[in-house]
């Protein structure tokens, strides 16, 4: 609960009344690897704090070929905020890739704070802000890389992810083939690719 506590102060400052109100507002649950949080079809209208592991968003084109749209690691929040700002059916699925613990804010538990807390509004809208503002930052880092730097660059922000991704999930997101990732990884592991 710490880390999450934390991390919204980071954006707003909060009182004690403000920080109990999230502590007895929030669930902890462990999802395995493989675990949906959401599924395409479904609103994303939980927030979630992943406090270990890692997660892979996608989604997936007409003919069932899935196509990586972001990465999240421990220590950041997870949601698709088009679903969540509006309450329509999420487009994309979120699926841990490692074993993950998650602090869980659901729809029922974000009314109660938004009826309770004065400036909670503010403070999700500073949220989902800084949650898009991370994924444009980390893509654009990645993809600024030249080919045979991307994966590498990939593996530093998101050193779980190399071991537990698919190639394919990988050639989507960094938008390589998939012969390349699978090279590439081969060399990192070979020490080659420096």
């Amino acid at each position: 609960m710490n880390e999450l506590l934390l991390y919204l102060e980071k954006i707003m400052w909060l009182g004690t009344h403000v920080k109990e109100m999230i502590s007895i507002n929030t669930e902890s649950d462990i999802y395995k690897k493989g675990s949906f949080l959401w599924k395409a079809g479904d609103p994303c209208n939980s927030l979630f704090f992943l406090k270990k592991g890692t997660v892979r968003i996608y989604f997936s084109n007409a003919d069932g070929t899935e196509h990586s749209v972001q990465f999240v690691k421990e220590g950041n929040f997870i949601t698709v905020t088009d679903s969540f700002n509006s309450f329509s059916p999420s487009s994309q699925n979120a699926v841990t890739i490692t074993d993950a613990e998650l602090i869980i804010l659901k729809e029922s538990s974000l009314r109660r704070m938004e009826a309770n807390i004065s400036r909670w509004d503010k403070l999700i809208k500073k949220l989902i802000d800084k949650i898009k503002a991370e994924r444009i930052r980390i893509r654009k880092h990645i993809h600024s890389c030249n080919d045979n730097e991307k994966l590498k660059s990939f593996s530093i922000i998101y050193p779980d992810a190399i071991d537990n991704t698919k190639a394919e999930d990988l050639a989507s997101y960094l938008n390589l083939p998939v012969s390349s990732i699978n090279e590439m990884k081969k060399e990192m592991y070979m020490g080659l690719l420096a």
